[in-house]
């Protein structure tokens, strides 16, 4: 437990430093932009073997890999005058979906399982600024949480993943207070779990696109 504690703080550490040295020289000279934002995406993840087990065992999977995302997100950017800048970003966001699987000759018994993501993600970021829009380029770390549950063999497990990396672009467009954004990216979150018939691996992260409304204090 201790220790993947301090793994969860690493991410967090490393942004604050950077936080502490490149954001306030910045702004303290030419100020900064402190925007608030609710995001909404779809996630596709690929590239692991529990999905392929589930499916080797219980037929096709009915209802795709697509999770739609929730999500809120803290960004502070500093301003240049030159129009180049650094941003940090601070992203909590979440899903939960149940995975149908059937076999359509009927011989493999069908299976749902559930699977809710919770993901935290510490991103820097570097923009261009035009006026009011906001064009960035972002990678980040972060920590990821999920849950799954197997209905017919009744299996409930979680699963703490420490090394999760994120990347992302995206623009942003700001009318007054207000503003919009939006991004694609990938987050890599993969993880060993074990199932009824063992060990294997998924992925809690994915490819994503996502819109979102913003605030701009």
């Amino acid at each position: 437990m201790r220790e993947n504690k301090s793994r969860w703080m690493m991410p967090v550490l490393i942004l604050l430093v950077m936080l502490w040295v490149v954001i306030p020289q910045q702004a303290d000279a030419q100020g900064a932009l402190y925007f608030l934002s609710l995001r909404k995406g779809i996630q596709t993840a690929s590239g692991d073997g529990a999905f392929d087990q589930w499916e080797q065992n219980h037929g096709e999977l009915q209802n795709g890999r697509q999770v739609n995302t929730n999500g809120v997100e803290m960004d502070v950017f500093s301003i240049s005058e030159s129009g180049f800048g650094l941003g940090l970003g601070v992203e909590v966001h979440q899903y939960e979906k149940t995975f149908n699987f059937e076999d359509s000759s009927g011989v493999l018994p069908p299976e749902q399982v559930y699977i809710a993501g919770h993901g935290v993600i510490f991103s820097l970021k570097t923009y261009f600024r035009l006026g009011e829009f906001l064009p960035y380029l972002g990678a980040g770390l972060g920590n990821y949480y999920i849950k799954f549950r197997e209905q017919q063999s009744n299996l409930n497990s979680s699963q703490s993943i420490d090394e999760v990396y994120a990347f992302k672009a995206g623009a942003r467009y700001t009318i007054g207070k207000f503003g919009m954004l939006i991004e694609t990216g990938s987050i890599s979150a993969l993880t060993n779990i074990t199932l009824k018939d063992g060990k294997t691996t998924i992925q809690a992260g994915g490819t994503y696109n996502l819109f979102g409304l913003s605030y701009l204090f």
